[in-house]
């Protein structure tokens, strides 16, 4: 056993210290064997010398040359234990400002390897900003262009005035920096340094920022157009970058040969609607149109307060309890409309928008109109009307509307003389006349009869129309409104208000029979007057998925079928043109909108649409690929669209490039909403 301690100290490029101490016990047992064969010769000198317990300080120098050969065999058995203690010190140390020094450079150098193969560019980074936003801007730049890639990191400081007419040139700052710890120029100046372009690309583009301990990543925008210069009276908003996605004043106009049929689409509360009342608005006052608004609520009647719109604005309510209800009878026959058209119409789109269960019972309900008509001389071109002896000649209280004497045969009357004894007929004709009829048939038919179900189908449908306020509203007799004479004078704005009171059935109905009437009344008053010009009638239909394709209409590929739609509306889309009538729809299901109708809108306005089926629907229509990946981020987008932000495509134009897709904010029409009490002083009170 034995215990000792030792110290060694040396000289070299680094200064060590080292301390240790060991102490170990070790117990072994070897035996060899070997055979060697050799000689030597050799010299050493050495000098030792110790003094106390197992302590000692030596110097030993050798030298030898030794040749041998030789041959020999040994063996031997050993055992020991040896104990042992020791203690060492090692000092080290570096220059860490040297090591940071040669780190720089070599950020540097890697700077100007990359710039020699790629090019570089001289740049200042500029944030103009106010004295209220400069500690924000000193906050928010170093977030911004942070990330991997990228100049970091990034220091804000306050830099001279001067440095603003760099800014207005476009041109870095190249004043000498005193403290340039390497002398070169060109590569660190004052306010502006030596970029790559992958670094000057974060810079100009930067995508990644941090919110504490959070971080977003913004998509980029698709490819969408910018159109600075467009003409057009109607302002309809602002174009917003399609770069950095910022709100710019180049406004978004409209000019009359691009108006044409528009769709609006969008999620509730993101704009549709604003942008849709904001059109009406511009295109009524420049162009002095008749526009009518289908409005299934309460929210277009602050044109009433437009300005540059006094005196040209008509407001009506259709439901119940309005206070200035619409004294409306729908079975009453259009001044300018033949009664047998308007007979299969009624039927054909009140079955559509009640997606009645079986086509049956649209021939049903037209069969019991038919017999409701004739039982009051209504159809006077049909044969039973002029051979009834009731009906079939003028009688006494309608010489003087026919212009014929008492007892003047209908086959004997010119077409406008047998026109107005229909309507003046029709007049004592009224919804609950039809209900009555079928209440009566019931009677006679068998409670398993499909007959019957078919029927009580039917009179379900009108019952809300024919009780309570309704019944008087849309009653029969001479007091009743012409729906084609509401707006006022020869141009304005007429809405006609759904209100909260009325089902929604009764709502889709109303208001999409009163366009159907306006919009035919229109047509054959251009066919007769046989004058081209410019269009003079427009529609706004909201919520127009449930007038067009029914209230439980299912997206085309749905389980039930496709969305089903009247002949009437869908020929409305196809032919109004040539009679100078536009038709907008206003929806938060396009994907429900029947095709035919949808293809017909060439101007779209969408705000965000967050239903997948909806968005390929208007994907499609901006003549993007609503299949496969190519147009992926384009159904992002439209998912991710913020409020008060529209994409729009004015698609009626002679040049392609002016066809794109634009990223605009539309103008809210800021005026106040007038309550009922203020509709009523502005307007007057209606009775019924």
């Amino acid at each position: 056993m034995a215990d000792g301690v030792s110290g060694s100290q040396g000289v070299s490029d680094s200064v060590a210290h080292s301390s240790s101490t060991t102490h170990g016990t070790a117990d072994s047992e070897s035996w060899g064997e070997g055979k060697s064969e050799g000689w030597s010769t050799g010299k050493s000198v050495s000098q030792s010398q110790s003094v106390g317990r197992s302590q000692g300080i030596g110097i030993s120098a050798s030298e030898g040359v030794s040749v041998g050969a030789g041959r020999g065999m040994s063996g031997g058995l050993s055992m020991g234990l040896v104990p042992g203690v020791s203690i060492g010190r090692s000092w080290q140390t570096e220059d860490d400002a040297a090591i940071r020094l040669t780190e720089l450079t070599r950020g540097l150098e890697a700077v100007l390897n990359a710039a020699s193969i790629e090019g570089g560019f001289m740049t200042t980074a500029l944030l103009l900003a106010t004295a209220a936003g400069e500690r924000a801007a000193q906050a928010l730049a170093p977030m911004a262009f942070h990330g991997p890639n990228v100049p970091t990191p990034v220091a804000t400081i306050l830099g001279p005035d001067a440095l603003r007419i760099h800014a207005l040139a476009f041109r870095p700052s190249l004043t000498p920096d005193r403290q340039n710890p390497f002398g070169i120029d060109l590569l660190w100046t004052q306010y502006s340094t030596l970029l790559t372009p992958a670094m000057l690309a974060a810079y100009t583009c930067p995508n990644i920022f941090e919110e504490g301990t959070a971080v977003t990543i913004q998509d980029k925008l698709p490819p969408l157009a910018f159109y600075p210069e467009l003409r057009g009276e109607a302002i309809l908003g602002h174009q917003v970058s399609g770069e950095t996605g910022d709100l710019t004043n180049a406004p978004l106009r409209l000019s009359r040969e691009a108006h044409f049929h528009t769709a609006f689409c969008g999620d509730t509360g993101y704009g549709k609607s604003v942008a849709a009342i904001r059109m009406a608005y511009e295109t009524t006052l420049h162009w002095q149109l008749k526009t009518i608004v289908l409005d299934f609520g309460t929210g277009w009647r602050q044109l009433l307060n437009a300005p540059g719109l006094q005196g040209h604005v008509e407001i009506r309510q259709i439901s119940p309890g309005g206070v200035r209800p619409l004294r409306w009878n729908p079975l009453q026959i259009g001044r300018n409309i033949l009664p047998e058209v308007q007979w299969r119409a009624f039927s054909d789109i009140f079955g559509t928008i009640a997606q009645l269960g079986q086509k049956r019972q649209i021939h049903e309900l037209r069969e019991i109109l038919r017999r409701v008509y004739l039982a009051a001389g209504v159809l006077v071109d049909d044969p039973e009307c002029r051979n009834d002896p009731a009906w079939g000649a003028v009688r006494p209280t309608e010489a003087a509307r026919a212009g014929q004497p008492v007892g003047t045969p209908l086959g004997l009357l010119d077409r406008l003389s047998r026109q107005r004894l229909a309507v003046a007929r029709s007049r004592e004709v009224g919804l609950a006349q039809v209900y009555q009829r079928i209440e009566a048939d019931l009677k006679g038919i068998p409670a398993k009869d499909i007959r019957r179900s078919m029927l009580e189908g039917i009179n379900f449908r009108l019952q809300p129309l024919v009780q309570g306020e309704s019944a008087l509203q849309y009653a029969a007799g001479a007091d009743a409104s012409d729906i084609n004479e509401i707006v006022p004078g020869d141009w304005g704005v007429a809405v006609l208000e759904g209100g909260a009171f009325l089902d929604e059935f009764s709502k889709a109905f109303l208001l999409g029979w009163a366009a159907w009437q306006f919009y035919t009344d229109a047509v054959v008053l251009r066919s007769r007057s046989n004058v081209t010009k410019p269009a003079h009638l427009q529609i706004f239909f909201e919520e127009a998925n449930k007038m067009l394709a029914g209230l439980d209409a299912k997206a085309e590929g749905e389980d039930g079928g496709g969305a089903s739609v009247a002949d009437q509306f869908a020929n409305m889309w196809r032919d109004s043109r040539k009679y100078g009538i536009w038709l907008h729809l206003v929806t938060q299901s396009p994907s429900l909108i029947p095709p035919g109708i949808m293809s017909s809108c060439n101007n779209l306005f969408a705000t965000q649409l967050k239903n997948s089926k909806d968005r390929d629907a208007v994907i499609a229509a901006f003549a993007r690929s609503e299949k496969g990946f190519v147009d992926e981020p384009w159904r992002r987008f439209l998912a991710s669209l913020p409020v008060a932000r529209s994409v729009v495509k004015l698609g009626y134009s002679m040049e392609r490039a002016h066809l794109e897709p634009i990223y605009m904010r539309p103008l809210m029409l800021t005026v106040p909403e007038p309550s009922d009490t203020e509709i009523v002083a502005a307007l007057g009170p209606i009775t019924i």
